[in-house]
């Protein structure tokens, strides 16, 4: 599956909160992480493709946000 297809899984189009709580994030994580092994010149992220698909403001939001959760 490409990074589109499980993106898709993660549902994007109900919100970033949602697509980060989803149990498919462990399968684009790890797409991710068999496509850099693979191809090491043109290295992908997670937060990238969040980043292409919702938007820096969205991500930076969303990640300052996890992290007051994790802090309480």
């Amino acid at each position: 599956e490409s990074a589109d297809e499980i993106l898709t899984k993660l549902k994007p189009d109900t919100g970033l909160k949602n697509a980060l709580a989803s149990p498919d994030l462990k399968a684009l994580e790890k797409y991710v992480n068999e496509l850099n092994t693979k191809t090491r010149n043109n290295k992908v992220s997670v937060i990238g493709i969040f980043t292409t698909h919702y938007g820096d403001d969205a991500v930076a939001r969303a990640l300052v946000t996890a992290q007051r959760r994790m802090v309480r």
